[in-house]
C-alpha cells in the first residue's frame, strides 16, 4: 500500500510491506529513494516485521523542497515516524544515518535504532575520518560537474568513486544500478551542499548523540 502526509510541501511516501510485525523504518542514504533502496534486503524482513520505506525531499513519491539541511530532514524523519502511531525500529543508510540517530534523540516514537555505515557530518568526525571527507567532497564536485551537463549516469559513477572500494565498484557495473539512482543526483547535490556550508553541531555531534537511549546497533561491511 502507498499513502502520504504532508508537512511544509513534503509528501512522503508511506509504503507498508508485510504481515503482523513490529513497524521497521528504513531510511534509504543520500542516493536512490525508498522505492528500491531496499530491495535486497525486504524478503529477508517482510516476513516478520511491518517494513515502512519513506523517501526523502524530492526523491520516490516526495514532493522537493529547498531545505535539504541534515536538521530538517531529521524532523522530516520524525514527522513520519510518529504519524505511524506506535513505536516503530529505525534503520538509515550511509548518508541518512546522521539524521536517523538525530530522530533517534528526539523522539519517543523510536523504540530502536540501527545505522549500517553511517556517513558524518564534519564536527562529528576525528583525523581520519576528515580525509574521507575530503575524497568525498572531491567526488562530489565531479558530481557536480556531470550534473551541469545532464550527464546523470555519469553522476552516479563520480559519486561512488568518492565512497567505494574498487572491489564494490567493480560490482556494481554489471548492474543496471547507475540508471535506477540517477534520478536522485539533484537532490544528492543539495543534501551534501548544505551539508559542507552547515554551521554548528548536526543531529550526529557526540553532545546529540548522548540523548540516544533507545538500543543502538552500526553496522558495517560491502
Amino acid at each position: 500500500m502507498t499513502k502520504g502526509i504532508d508537512r511544509d510541501l513534503l509528501e512522503v511516501g508511506r509504503g507498508g510491506h508485510g504481515g503482523n510485525g513490529n513497524g521497521v523504518v528504513l531510511v534509504h542514504g543520500a542516493i536512490g529513494d525508498g522505492e528500491f533502496a531496499w530491495d535486497e534486503l525486504l524478503p529477508h524482513l517482510a516476513d516478520r516485521f511491518t517494513c515502512y520505506l519513506p523517501s526523502t525531499r524530492g526523491r520516490g513519491l516526495s514532493a522537493d523542497h529547498p531545505d535539504h539541511s541534515l536538521p530538517r530532514l531529521q524532523e522530516d524523519v520524525i514527522a513520519f515516524v510518529e504519524s505511524i502511531g506506535e513505536p516503530v525500529s529505525l534503520m538509515g543508510w550511509s548518508g541518512g544515518g546522521p539524521f536517523v540517530l538525530g530522530a533517534a534523540a528526539r523522539s519517543d516514537a523510536v523504540a530502536a535504532v540501527a545505522v549500517w555505515e553511517s556517513g558524518a557530518s564534519a564536527d562529528a568526525l576525528g583525523p581520519d575520518g576528515q580525509a574521507c571527507l575530503g575524497q568525498l567532497a572531491a567526488a562530489i564536485e565531479q558530481v557536480g560537474v556531470a550534473a551541469s551537463d545532464g550527464r546523470l549516469i555519469d553522476a552516479v559513477h563520480a559519486f561512488l568513486a568518492g565512497i567505494c572500494n574498487d572491489d564494490e565498484v567493480a560490482a556494481l557495473d554489471g548492474t543496471d544500478f547507475h540508471e535506477r539512482w540517477s534520478g536522485s543526483v539533484p537532490q544528492l547535490l543539495s543534501f551534501y551542499q548544505q551539508l559542507m556550508a552547515s554551521e554548528g553541531p548536526g543531529p550526529d555531534h557526540p553532545e546529540a548523540l548522548a540523548q540516544v537511549t533507545v538500543p543502538v546497533l552500526l553496522l558495517t561491511g560491502e
